[in-house]
């Protein structure tokens, strides 16, 4: 048996469950395709989790073939979550459809009768809406009948996407969906003119499927545009504050953003210094962002903001209220006794908004401000670039990258290092931002250290290209640490390694046992399980590293992220962002 046919199901909030059981009940149910062909149906929830969906969560324990990708902060709005599906669907052919459309039973052999014996990369019939937003879509009889001028395609949304099947590498030469979230009532017209301009497709005239709701009748609750015409330009002037030490976070934070937006776009930045900026030079700025400042310095410059009314936002990536609870060394910098935690506590009470990346955080912070907004973490895959340098085959490349400030939840997975190193002498040691321990200094050439490195874009090429085939980040679990992002699963799989992670709530959000990473208890016993297990199943290696690749690249990519940091920006400002 093998997977033909992949139905790729937006499901929004708004929608009923039971219309969704009956598109999918539609989908599985097709008939006359060959014995050995099987369906899969990729279930994507927008705003609403499996769990709040009963019926579903029934039908789906009792059937194969049907996967659910529940909602979250990082994958919202059809556009990004039909890129995800794809890029995790197994079929030679795959359908985006929603919740709604009903195939008939037929459906599917027709459509995939014409790509076979018309040579064409598509192939589509005719739908007919019960509920239309009549400035973007229309119900046009003729779909199907005739190939359509690409013309009429400008004026009228005539292709209907749901009732279109794709050959897998269509939609590879089409590039995917937009993810401009202001599109996504218009997302199926804008993608099936492409699909008209670059491919070679075949229409059936049969009769119509019934669909309850076209793509823009659906009440997203948010602003969108009405045509296919770019955002009116508007200038924006950005300014990043940050301390000397920050220039890590002012890169995954806000720059990973500014360096995906076009040379011609309408957003201008510049980055200044705390510890010697002066007010005055904000004075031409739209939105002041401070990113972990805790200086005296930071203090007249969030003043002179309020008094000159320009938008400030604070962003914080780490737990200071309960940072000592972990790392007590830390006492005489963010301890709640200094300066820098009462600057610190100042000013998010005082900006307009505040800027975190855990939910945990969030709660803290929203004792001191109202408007608290939680953001995705993102990672820009384009610093990282795995060497194609030859090498022994058979040599085990194992990598660390962290900060002495955890070290005490690093000995058991060193001290199972430290046995591996002794079994396998095809193994060797990859370190980065830490003092090498004793007892794995004695292994030499086949170990490498690095320094800590305050250059993002340095410290990533560095890494990838240490041509790795396991990392391992071992924590504890404590609230600090559970207040992070999960930036060293989305590191270590850019890096393309099968990442090991100690058990924590940071990590159970993220890391599928055995699916896309290893997620242990931090013991040296299991570290030293989890280690010999990846080193000798290169299989399950490449089958981590290829199910976490798929999720990074769908679910947390800048260009993916890239959307919702232009649709805060608009939000802040009340202005309209060209990009």
């Amino acid at each position: 048996m093998y997977i033909h046919t992949s139905f790729i199901l937006y499901h929004h909030k708004s929608m009923s469950e039971d219309d969704l059981l009956m598109t999918i009940a539609s989908c599985v149910n097709q008939k006359y395709m060959p014995l050995d062909a099987e369906s899969e149906v990729i279930i994507l929830l927008d705003g609403v989790t499996s769990g709040e969906l009963p019926l579903l969560y029934n039908i789906i324990a009792k059937r194969k073939n049907i996967i659910i990708v529940d909602s979250n902060e990082t994958l919202t709005f059809p556009g990004a979550m039909w890129n995800y599906g794809f890029s995790i669907s197994r079929g030679k052919t795959v359908c985006f459809l929603w919740t709604g459309v009903f195939w008939m039973k037929d459906s599917l052999y027709h459509l995939n009768n014409i790509i076979v014996t018309g040579g064409v990369q598509a192939a589509y019939s005719r739908v007919r809406y019960e509920q239309i937003n009549h400035e973007c879509s229309h119900d046009v009889n003729e779909a199907g009948v005739y190939q359509p001028e690409e013309p009429w395609l400008e004026v009228a949304n005539i292709l209907p996407l749901s009732y279109t099947l794709f050959t897998r590498e269509a939609i590879e030469l089409l590039g995917g969906f937009d993810i401009d979230i202001s599109m996504s009532r218009v997302i199926d017209w804008k993608f099936m003119i492409k699909v008209n301009h670059l491919c070679k497709i075949g229409s059936l005239n049969g009769s119509f499927i019934p669909a309850r709701q076209s793509l823009a009748s659906i009440q997203y609750g948010i602003e969108f545009e009405n045509s296919l015409d770019q955002n009116i330009k508007t200038n924006i002037s950005v300014a990043i504050v940050s301390g000397i030490h920050e220039a890590s976070q002012v890169q995954l934070c806000l720059n990973n953003y500014f360096e995906k937006i076009a040379d011609g776009s309408s957003i201008k930045r510049k980055a200044f210094l705390e510890e010697n900026i002066n007010p005055n030079e904000l004075k031409d700025y739209d939105i002041v962002f401070f990113v972990r400042s805790r200086y005296e310095n930071a203090m007249p410059v969030a003043k002179y903001c309020y008094e000159n009314n320009i938008k400030t936002v604070y962003i914080i990536d780490d737990n200071w209220f309960c940072a000592l609870e972990t790392y007590p060394q830390l006492g005489n910098q963010i301890g709640p006794n200094t300066i820098y935690f009462q600057n610190f506590i100042l000013l998010i009470s005082t900006v307009d908004y505040v800027l975190v990346y855990n939910d945990i955080l969030k709660k803290d912070i929203e004792k001191y401000n109202d408007n608290v907004i939680l953001f995705p973490t993102n990672i820009n895959l384009d610093y990282f670039s795995k060497t194609t340098s030859p090498r022994n085959n058979q040599t085990i490349n194992i990598g660390f990258a962290g900060s002495t400030s955890k070290i005490q939840f690093f000995t058991p997975a060193f001290n199972a290092l430290e046995k591996i190193m002794d079994k396998y002498e095809n193994v060797n040691l990859f370190f980065k931002g830490i003092t090498l321990a004793e007892q794995l200094k004695k292994y030499g050439s086949r170990i490498k250290n690095t320094s800590y490195s305050f250059d993002y874009k340095k410290y990533a090429k560095e890494v990838s290209e240490w041509n790795l085939d396991i990392m391992i980040s071992p924590l504890g679990e404590t609230k600090y640490i559970n207040s992070k992002c999960p930036n060293k699963y989305l590191e270590i799989t850019a890096c393309g390694a099968a990442g090991i992670y100690s058990e924590n709530e940071v990590y159970k959000k993220y890391i599928k046992n055995g699916y896309n990473g290893l997620l242990i208890d931090n013991d040296e016993d299991s570290w030293l399980g989890a280690l010999e297990l990846l080193i000798n199943n290169e299989k399950l290696r490449k089958r981590i590293i290829s199910n976490a690749e798929k999720e990074i690249k769908g679910k947390f990519d800048t260009k993916v992220i890239l959307p919702q940091f232009i649709k805060l920006l608009k939000n802040i400002t009340k202005k309209k962002v060209k990009i």
